[in-house]
């Protein structure tokens, strides 16, 4: 994972770049419109929650509690999110990033058993859920270093401390 974020780096250096969240499952109606050519773990956090964002501050990226433990700018976030999105679009372009993801309430898609670390993880101002799928938008991504005793069970909270800040970067936020 270390050599992935080196290369997240030099491509933003370059002007953009563009993330894939692929499902592991069939897509729904309303992935339709989502290109599905990567396969890769993305855990989600409130963008209130990330501070400015701020290196060095600790975050819940997944758990029973994420909706209860996580603030959003957009407003409350759906209990049935626990913190983990299986598809979506990330583009990320001169320092600041854009796009939107989905998943299912609950723990009914798995997240991945083991985290590398560091790892990405993106950041939302709105969860909303809409009969069986649940939305949000990406405003942020930062690079993580998780605490010991993550496990993809619900119950026990995923944690860690942002390493990086991929973007929204500090120059373009006006720090």
């Amino acid at each position: 994972m270390k050599r992935s974020i080196v290369r997240v780096m030099a491509l933003l250096a370059l002007g953009g770049l563009v993330l894939v969240l692929g499902p592991a499952r069939a897509p729904t109606r309303a992935d339709a419109a989502v290109d599905h050519t990567g396969l890769t773990s993305f855990f989600v956090v409130g963008d209130q929650s990330a501070g400015a964002p701020t290196i060095g501050t600790e975050v819940q990226f997944w758990g029973a509690q994420w909706a209860k433990d996580n603030s959003l700018s957009g407003g409350p976030a759906s209990a049935s999110f626990k913190g983990y999105a299986d598809s979506g679009s990330v583009t990320m372009t001169g320092g600041l990033c854009a796009g939107e993801w989905f998943t299912s309430p609950g723990n009914s898609f798995a997240p991945p058993a083991t985290l590398t670390t560091p790892f990405v993880v993106i950041l939302t101002s709105t969860v909303v859920k809409s009969g069986p799928v649940i939305t949000g938008d990406v405003v942020g991504a930062v690079v993580v270093i998780p605490d010991p005793g993550y496990a993809p069970d619900p119950g026990l909270a995923g944690t860690g401390t942002i390493q990086q800040v991929l973007c929204p970067s500090p120059t373009s936020t006006g720090d």
